[in-house]
């Protein structure tokens, strides 16, 4: 919207039942008429119900670069479907919205960038801005890992149609997946050690937990970013190397305590974003995740409990949400543990496998519990912090991202503040 259509509906609520025409930026949501790459018209559709546009990627017939975007809704992208190919004459006059002045109810309405003007009932313009965002969110502000998120997703934009469930992952599955490189102490072995994830959040930023990052006699030295395989080239990709400049990790983390688990690595210099390496978007919702979300979590950790043998691939699996005080209460049973002396708190989380068969194990640790949107892009719901054991009855905790946006903004994009 534009600074001279936002005046226009200021002047129309002055007047008595006044029909504001919707603007043609507007219209580019849901159902409204688009234009195809060739030319042709389409209608706009969540990618994930277009039948045109999955058939085409399967098939080979449609790239990327052949999809037309309409717009974003949270995280979904809304796509010109070819499904439908409405003709010219099918064109109706442009929808209308009746503005009755007499209702007491406030109105709002939303500019393409997202800016939220509220407009009280005299026709005056409020500095008030509606926000589901945290609590801790500036006052007036959005969140800055929002912005960067919707830039995230137009420069690096891509369409997955993976389905999850299984453990090996595909190459570009999951582009924000790092692996911790800590050198290694043994003759003849590898150079460096893999024994903790991480997730690229921006081009120069990693998010991983304080544990993995805090025993100053094992630092992690490099991030190695864009495979799939750690231990040959079976993905055939060419890895990212990149060494640590610095680590930051959380003010409050104590190495003998499990609260504040959380650290940011910034990476010598920033990564080359391509088909297999991509940043990830951070959750900005507090409350615990419903428990018929769809988390998934990924490492190159163990796999054999009782071999403890890490993966060379990287593997994922799906798991279940517990809500906190659910999971305080698991935990409340077990003896106390001096690293957990006051059980959980708000910035964790816990999660599990209702059939005790799959979860995160020792090497996944700092790696990312995280839901994936159609559109292939990951938002980053914890990071895997500690477990009483793998693949039991006892959830694992994951340190809760959304509580620690202060943390990460104010280290990641400084001048958000």
């Amino acid at each position: 919207m534009t600074f001279g259509h936002f005046i226009a509906i200021v002047a129309l609520l002055l007047i008595p039942l006044k029909c504001v025409h919707l603007t043609a930026e507007a219209e580019r949501y849901e159902g409204s008429v688009c234009n195809l790459a060739d030319g042709t018209l389409g209608v706009c559709k969540a990618h994930r119900e277009c039948i045109w546009a999955r058939e085409g990627f399967k098939s080979g017939r449609l790239s990327y670069s052949d999809i037309v975007r309409c717009s974003f809704v949270d995280n979904d992208e809304i796509i010109c479907c070819g499904d439908e190919r409405p003709t010219h004459d099918d064109l109706t006059p442009p929808s209308t919205i009746v503005i009755d002045p007499n209702n007491r109810d406030q109105i709002y309405f939303i500019s393409p960038d997202n800016e939220n003007y509220l407009l009280e009932n005299d026709g005056k313009t409020s500095s008030s801005i509606v926000s589901t965002s945290p609590t801790s969110r500036i006052e007036g502000k959005g969140r800055k890992c929002e912005e960067e998120c919707k830039k995230f997703m137009e420069k690096y934009q891509t369409l997955s149609y993976n389905i999850l469930g299984g453990e090996a992952t595909n190459l570009g599955e999951f582009p924000h997946m790092a692996a911790l490189g800590y050198p290694s102490q043994e003759v003849g072995d590898e150079v460096y050690l893999w024994n903790c994830g991480g997730s690229l959040i921006s081009e120069q930023y990693v998010l991983t937990a304080a544990h993995c990052t805090a025993n100053p006699t094992a630092l992690p030295e490099i991030v190695r970013l864009g495979k799939v395989t750690l231990k040959s080239n079976d993905d055939t990709a060419v890895a990212q190397d990149i060494a640590i400049s610095r680590i930051i990790n959380h003010p409050d983390y104590k190495r003998n305590r499990n609260y504040h688990d959380i650290a940011l690595i910034r990476l010598a210099r920033p990564a080359e974003m391509n088909e297999n390496v991509k940043p990830a978007c951070l959750n900005t919702n507090l409350d615990d995740v419903p428990e018929h979300t769809h988390l998934v979590v990924t490492g190159w950790g163990v796999t054999s409990v009782e071999r403890r043998e890490k993966s060379g691939l990287l593997l994922k699996t799906n798991l279940t949400s517990v809500p906190l005080d659910r999971c305080n209460r698991t935990y409340s049973d077990l003896p106390r543990d001096r690293a957990l002396p006051n059980l959980l708190n708000d910035g964790q989380l816990c999660a599990f496998d209702m059939t005790r068969k799959n979860d995160a194990c020792e090497g996944d640790s700092g790696g990312p519990l995280q839901t994936v949107s159609d559109n292939g892009f990951a938002t980053i719901i914890g990071v895997t912090s500690f477990g009483i054991s793998c693949a039991s009855s006892t959830p694992g905790v994951y340190a809760r991202v959304s509580f620690y946006l202060d943390f990460i903004e104010q280290n990641v994009w400084p001048d958000s503040r």
